[in-house]
């Protein structure tokens, strides 16, 4: 995305989510004078204002839906529901602390024993690679480790053998 349109957007998208209501507020007035515009057009058809209220709110039927897709195109939703579903989560965890204890103990147990299986294995395997003799075949081990005198051996290209 551009710099000029990051410039633009940001700003709009900050404003839709830290004052929610008067974003809201913005829209249902803008969706309101739309209503009536379409009013008078009717009325201006010769329609009774009731009639010219009913008919505009029949071509604006899809009122609810033109307001969700307002919404949508700020790009705030994923944010505003994340924040709703934390505050949901918090409030379902506040209703019962001893689900919450274990389950705040049952990750950190988890985490603590991943971490601990981690530094076993990443200290065994970084142990340095047990090297044959320059001249002696690589025997296939546990670990397939390559030692630093065979691995140019290993880097040059293959080459046919006529003999077999």
């Amino acid at each position: 995305m551009p710099l000029e349109r990051w410039l633009y957007t940001v700003p709009l998208r900050l404003r839709s989510l830290f004052r929610r209501e008067r974003v809201e507020q913005e829209l249902e007035e803008e969706l309101q004078y739309h209503l009536e515009r379409k009013m008078e057009e009717y009325a201006a058809q010769g329609l009774t204002p009731e009639q010219a209220r009913q008919a505009a709110l029949r071509a604006m039927d899809r009122l609810a839906q033109d307001k969700e897709e307002c919404r949508d195109a700020r790009g705030v939703n994923a944010i505003d529901n994340t924040v709703r579903d934390l505050r949901y989560s918090l409030r379902v965890l506040a209703k019962s602390p001893a689900f919450t204890v274990v389950a705040v103990l049952t990750l950190a147990l988890a985490i603590g024993a991943n971490a601990v299986v981690f530094g076993v294995l990443n200290s065994a395997d970084s142990a340095p690679a047990e090297c044959a003799a320059a001249g002696e075949p690589l025997r296939p081990r546990a670990r397939a480790l390559v030692c630093r005198r065979n691995l140019s051996q290993l880097q040059r290209p293959a080459r046919s053998q006529p003999q077999l």
